[in-house]
């Protein structure tokens, strides 16, 4: 998958943050799972942002890490570029899930050659408000209106 503008895996600085954290793993699930832990684990939530957004907005992958905190979209933005990254194909998905309300932006990413559904914005939140939640999201409780 090629670095398009909402998804920028060109940057040198989320490469090699991807790297850093991947670095000495051999498997494509490892590398999945450190990335979606790292971003789980060190960000926020940015509740501000979200309601001031503006139509046509576009995230920075390299802001996102800098600052650790931003939206859905920021979020499977920078999760995509990081595991792209460290070669592994991550598809950014926009559309709605059963639990949110309004649009909504996630991640897929190709684990042992099946694609699976990956939310670290929605798992923030779980993380912040000390509920449990799992790196596998099922599939049916997306709704996709586009992926890039």
């Amino acid at each position: 998958m090629n670095s398009i503008q909402n998804v920028d895996s060109v940057s040198s600085l989320v490469a090699t943050e991807a790297e850093r954290l991947t670095s000495g793993m051999a498997d494509d699930e490892a590398k999945v799972e450190a990335i979606y832990n790292y971003i789980v684990s060190n960000c926020s939530y940015d509740y501000n942002k979200k309601n001031t957004v503006q139509t046509g907005y576009i995230p920075d992958p390299e802001d996102t890490l800098l600052t650790q905190k931003g939206i859905c979209y920021d979020y499977a933005s920078l999760f995509a570029a990081m595991t792209r990254g460290v070669g592994i194909p991550c598809k950014l998905v926009k559309g709605y899930a059963d639990d949110i309300i309004g649009y909504h932006a996630w991640n897929e990413v190709s684990v042992d050659g099946k694609w699976v559904v990956v939310d670290a914005a929605s798992d923030i939140q779980r993380r912040a408000a000390h509920t449990p939640y799992t790196m596998e999201k099922p599939a049916a409780s997306y709704t996709k209106t586009s992926e890039f």
